[in-house]
This record gives structure tokens, C-alpha cells and sequence, in this order.
């Protein structure tokens, strides 16, 4: 494994940890089913996306940077952007 390959899937992996946690923080209001209701599902909504955001653009220059990491791992790092870029859609239904 070139050392592009292991920078990049090491950036990747950082970056799931940190939505992972974001995700832990708030999982107590996402289990309320009247978030929908509240005016909190706007704000939660806003800092997913924001994180997302931050994702896409951390990952895509990241894929730059490491243009000679493995193949497999440029797929992954693109599959991570969709990911992201698919939850950030779905948020926009709480804004």
C-alpha cells in the first residue's frame, strides 16, 4: 500500500469518526418523534449539513492531494462524498 493510499483512507476514516460523533451528540433529539415539530430540528439540521459540507470539501481535497493513492481507496473516498452529499439532501426537509 502506497503511502497515498494509506494518507487518504486515514483522512477518510477521520472523517467518518467525526460524523459518527456529531451523530452520537444529537442522537437523543433525532429519537424524539415530534423533532419534525420543533423548531430544534431546524438547527440540528443546519450543523448536519454544515458538517457535511465541511466532509465534501475535506474528502475532495484530500482525493487531490493523494491523486496516487489506489484506485480502491479514490472509489471509497468518492462513495464517502455521495454519502454526504445524499444525507445533506435528505436535511433539507427540517430547514
Amino acid at each position: 500500500m502506497n503511502e497515498d493510499t494509506k494518507n487518504l483512507l486515514k483522512e477518510c476514516t477521520a472523517g467518518c469518526q467525526m460524523a459518527l460523533g456529531s451523530l452520537d451528540q444529537i442522537k437523543h433529539d433525532i429519537t424524539d418523534h415530534k423533532l419534525m415539530a420543533e423548531k430544534d430540528s431546524h438547527q440540528i439540521a443546519k450543523l448536519m449539513m454544515d458538517g457535511c459540507n465541511m466532509g465534501i470539501q475535506s474528502v475532495s481535497e484530500y482525493q487531490n492531494q493523494y491523486r496516487n493513492a489506489s484506485k480502491e481507496a479514490l472509489e471509497l473516498a468518492q462513495k464517502l462524498v455521495r454519502a454526504e452529499e445524499d444525507f445533506m439532501e435528505e436535511m433539507k426537509q427540517f430547514l
